[in-house]
């Protein structure tokens, strides 16, 4: 994908994270599965909202965690609440096990980092356990893990959409002048608010061309950052990609 870059993100913007996304999805106490690399940001949604909450986390082995039969015997065996995964890893996972709904958490499936196809997916809500919800998440990490989040349940629209901004972020959808286009109508994306990072380390072009002044207002030098994704915003406030 590119020259890697790092990304500056400030402890504050990582706070109004984990504050936020615990808000919406409903962490709390219990036990919560880790199964990507702690250095990737996708497994935030669960490492630090388990040490907050005072939770068990779980560093689960790259061994298990892409064995189908191993990691369904690791989530019953512990009694698994809280699960974030990538659609792709958790779809091979679910395709080699004899009893994939042994896969699943007992309170929270959180999917994020790519689109889950729509006939899969429904057949993960089928096999949902009772009390658990399916939640899509969506945000890059230069606005701190995740900005977007939407409940999936049974009848939900197809595509599942990204979702509303969590806690203070803003999601502006605008068009090539930067101006807001009505509801239902493809724009761009841009995201605002306090998770929004620093920049990227070293490289000032880089930072120049995706970090913006908010165009929507704001407290002074509010920024937004640009990450180039089509969207378009639903009747009910969600934005759909």
């Amino acid at each position: 994908t590119g020259t890697p870059k790092a990304v500056m993100v400030e402890h504050r913007a990582l706070d109004a994270y984990v504050r936020a996304v615990t808000a919406r999805i409903g962490l709390g106490a219990g036990a919560y599965a880790l199964v990507s690399p702690p250095t990737a940001d996708l497994g935030h949604t669960v490492f630090f909202p388990a040490l907050c909450a005072g939770g068990t986390l779980h560093v689960v082995p790259e061994e298990t965690a892409t064995d189908p039969e191993a990691m369904a015997a690791y989530v019953e065996r512990h009694g698994i609440d809280h699960l974030k995964v990538v659609p792709s890893h958790l779809r091979a996972l679910w395709e080699g096990a004899r009893e994939p709904a042994r896969l699943l958490p007992r309170r929270r499936l959180v999917l994020g980092g790519e689109a889950a196809p729509a006939g899969w997916l429904e057949e993960v809500l089928a096999a949902l356990p009772a009390g658990c919800e399916l939640w899509n998440h969506y945000g890059p990490t230069e606005t701190t893990v995740g900005v977007l989040s939407q409940r999936a349940a049974a009848g939900v629209r197809m595509p599942l959409p990204l979702g509303r901004p969590l806690g203070d972020a803003r999601a502006h959808v605008l068009d090539a002048h930067l101006r807001p286009v009505p509801v239902g109508v493809p724009g761009e994306l841009y995201v605002g608010g306090a998770q929004v990072a620093r920049g990227f380390l070293g490289r000032a072009e880089l930072t120049a061309e995706r970090f913006h002044p908010d165009p929507r207002g704001g407290e002074p030098g509010a920024r937004v950052y640009r990450p180039g994704d089509r969207v378009r915003r639903l009747p009910d406030g969600a934005v759909e990609y």
